[in-house]
């Protein structure tokens, strides 16, 4: 098992047993967010570069 599946694992466990607190639901927010923001600037840098 590799570190996603068990972070995915994780969470999900605690998603279902209803563990996750706010302050994890801020940091995964906060994460995925920067992230999406990170893949949407190359989207457009990568299409506007055409």
């Amino acid at each position: 098992m590799d570190m996603q599946d068990f972070i995915a694992n994780d969470l999900s466990k605690r998603y279902y047993r209803n563990e996750l607190i706010y302050k994890c639901i801020e940091y995964l927010e906060s994460n995925f967010n920067l992230k999406f923001e990170m893949l949407e600037h190359s989207l457009k840098s990568r299409y506007q570069g055409s």
